[in-house]
C-alpha cells in the first residue's frame, strides 16, 4: 500500500482526501485513517464467530460515518478478504467506483478474494501478466 501511495502522490492527487482503513501506515501522509478490525481469529474457530457480530457491526458503523463525512468517490483495495464488505457497500450506496488490486504472489489462479471483487470491482489491475487471462477486463500495471 506503501508504494500504491506514493505513486498516487507523484501524479497529483493533492486535492482529494484520502482516507485509510486498515492498519496504520506511517509512510504516507493521510488525512484520515480509520482501523478496520478484521473478523477472522488467527487461531480459534469459535472466537472468530464469537468476535464477528461485534466487529461486523463496529464496521458498519464506521461505513456510515465515512458517508457522512466524505464524499467517496473511489474506493482503492489492495486487500484481503477484509476489503470486500466495504467495498460493496461504498458501490452500492454511494455509487463509488471500485478498483481492486490483486496480489502479486498469484499467478495463474485468482485469490478467493479476487472470485469475490471481480463481480464487485469496477477495475481490476493485476501485478502479473499471466493474470490478464484469468481476470475479464484487468489492467496490467507492473508491480507496485
Amino acid at each position: 500500500m506503501s508504494r500504491l501511495c506514493s505513486v498516487l502522490d507523484n501524479n497529483g492527487i493533492n486535492s482529494y482526501n484520502l482516507v485509510h482503513l486498515g492498519s496504520f501506515i506511517s509512510d504516507f501522509k493521510f488525512d484520515h485513517q480509520y482501523p478496520l478490525m478484521d473478523i477472522r481469529h488467527k487461531t480459534s474457530l469459535f472466537l472468530s464467530i464469537l468476535y464477528s457480530i461485534p466487529i461486523l457491526l463496529y464496521n458498519i458503523l464506521l461505513f456510515f460515518y465515512l458517508i457522512i463525512r466524505f464524499d467517496v468517490k473511489c474506493v482503492l483495495s489492495t486487500g484481503p478478504g477484509l476489503c470486500i464488505m466495504p467495498s460493496v457497500l461504498f458501490k452500492f450506496f454511494c455509487k463509488s467506483t471500485v478498483v481492486f488490486f490483486e496480489s502479486s504472489c498469484m499467478f495463474y489462479s485468482k485469490s478467493v478474494t479476487g472470485h469475490i471483487m471481480s463481480y464487485v470491482a469496477n477495475y481490476i489491475i493485476v501485478q502479473n501478466e499471466e493474470l490478464l487471462q484469468v481476470y475479464d477486463n484487468s489492467l496490467f500495471l507492473g508491480r507496485l
